[in-house]
């Protein structure tokens, strides 16, 4: 009942003829159908219970008028794989927008890269950083590394000196 009224409110809220929403799905085009509303509709996609328990409506009762929700799931259910294809529509559609989020953080890695490669002194700093830590650590098992996680670094912000 909950996903009923759900994808009620779905379809008397959008701009999408039931045809072509199916025409969407069928012939998976992407751009026939916002990005918001795939992603509702993926999260109310009839399940094979609710279509089931139609087909047994209409079974016992032949000439039953579905409501538009449950006529709808029907219509649906006559296309293969159907809730595999929305779930591709919504890749389809996100693609290009998570493609260049994912590009912009390479693109940021990669300069950031560069300008550690490019300064000269970093190996030299990275040595005295190890030999701190490694003064700090004496007499313990961890006193001599060899090398240390870069995610250690952020602890050298998090130590307290004490000067006399």
């Amino acid at each position: 009942p909950r996903r009923a009224q759900n994808v009620a409110i779905l379809l008397s809220s959008c701009k999408y003829s039931t045809q072509s929403i199916q025409n969407a799905i069928r012939h998976l085009d992407a751009s026939a159908l916002s990005e918001t509303f795939l992603l509702q509709l993926q999260r109310h996609v009839p399940l094979p219970d609710d279509i089931e328990t139609i087909q047994l409506a209409l079974q016992d009762t032949p000439d039953l008028e579905l409501g538009p929700v449950e006529s709808f799931f029907m219509q649906l259910a006559e296309i293969s794989h159907y809730s595999e294809r929305i779930q591709l529509l919504v890749l389809i559609s996100s693609f290009d927008a998570k493609y260049q989020e994912l590009l912009k953080r390479t693109n940021m890695l990669t300069s950031a890269l560069r300008a550690i490669e490019q300064v000269k002194h970093f190996p030299v700093l990275l040595k005295i950083i190890l030999h701190f830590g490694n003064f700090l650590n004496h007499g313990s098992s961890r006193g001599a590394a060899n090398g240390f996680k870069l995610s250690s670094l952020q602890a050298l912000s998090q130590m307290k000196f004490r000067g006399k």
